[in-house]
């Protein structure tokens, strides 16, 4: 898997190195869950359809004391039992077809703390994601979650995409949050095309990322269990 990096806006204050230096961070997690997924991975492709038919809790905490809530299928397993050691969480969905394994689904959550010099990056993208996606500071403001979710799928789809943000707000996110659509297809091994939601937001110490996707012929039938599965994000900061 190639590490794909990212040049700064320029501009004429510390706007693009701030949200610069949580690119680098998002890609330095996300090389080891690439290789995971693209190890996860050797089926071919095949029509799926699935019905999700309820949630359940669970819990991340992340080596740096940082936690989230979530509820999530019971067909998502943990690929890590040790999560204190990673700062981040993966699940997948994995169906046996004939004598090969499948991946169909997909939920990836991160928590990392934010340095001293990066706590004013939040207000930095809030007044960023009011331009123009065309703009500059927009576009630097949202390569962080194209870096999260191109590092994630690229080793195994051909092409990734991930929408414009839309300010979210939900149970457990009231401020500073957005989310964005996300989609993978063209995959390299198999497996079926990924549909998907992906949220970006912050505390007052730390950000965090969340990526969800699932087969695309499962994502319409099952919104409200993905509903009901973003409504139940919440990240909790250190104290």
């Amino acid at each position: 898997m190639l590490l794909k990096t990212h040049r700064p806006v320029s501009s004429g204050n510390a706007t693009g190195n701030k949200i610069t230096g949580i690119v680098i961070a998002a890609i330095a997690a996300v090389v080891v869950i690439g290789v995971v997924f693209i190890l996860i991975n050797s089926g071919s492709k095949t029509a799926f359809s699935h019905k999700y038919t309820s949630v359940q809790p669970s819990a991340v905490k992340s080596k740096d004391n940082l936690s989230v809530s979530l509820k999530k299928p019971a067909e998502f397993t943990p690929q890590y039992k040790d999560v204190l050691s990673t700062p981040f969480q993966i699940y997948t969905q994995n169906e046996v077809v004939g004598n090969k394994t499948v991946t169909t689904g997909y939920l990836f959550v991160s928590a990392s703390p934010l340095a001293a010099d990066e706590k004013s990056v939040v207000d930095t993208v809030n007044h960023a994601f009011t331009k123009n996606p065309n703009d500059p500071y927009y576009k630097s403001a949202k390569r962080p979650m194209e870096s999260y979710v191109d590092n994630i799928y690229s080793g195994l789809y051909k092409t990734v995409t991930v929408g414009n943000p839309t300010a979210l707000q939900t149970p457990n996110l009231k401020k500073d949050a957005y989310i964005f659509d996300v989609s993978a297809s063209g995959a390299k091994n198999g497996a079926p095309d990924q549909q998907g939601k992906a949220i970006y937001t912050w505390t007052d110490n730390a950000v965090f990322f969340y990526i969800l996707s699932v087969a695309k012929e499962n994502w319409q039938p099952n919104l409200a269990t993905w509903q009901d599965m973003i409504n139940s994000f919440k990240p909790v900061e250190k104290s």
